[in-house]
């Protein structure tokens, strides 16, 4: 069975990727933060600033929010002309 997406919407999309954005930086953060503490330079406030471990997460959310949030808009507007994405729906357990 065929489907299309026409519409999605703004603040949902927006809001979801924002938080997977940001969930997902922690996964770079975390080993940075601990790898510098590993790296000794002989200056006090050298390696990983510690305010990045909460800015750049917050960061990331304020971004991503706002750029899939203008992206869900445009795709609003292009799927009328477009037709949106199409992809197919299948109830059958064989065609798993």
């Amino acid at each position: 069975m065929d489907k299309s997406v026409i519409k999605v919407g703004p603040h949902s999309i927006a809001i979801t990727f924002a938080l997977i954005l940001a969930i997902s930086s922690l996964f770079m953060l975390i080993p940075m933060w601990g790898f510098s503490s590993f790296i000794a330079t002989g200056r006090q406030g050298s390696g990983f600033p510690s305010i990045a471990f909460f800015l750049m997460p917050v960061f990331h959310f304020i971004f991503g929010y706002v750029f899939m949030l203008i992206s869900a808009v445009i795709f609003n507007v292009t799927s009328r002309f477009t037709g949106g994405i199409k992809f197919v729906v299948s109830t059958d357990s064989a065609a798993e």
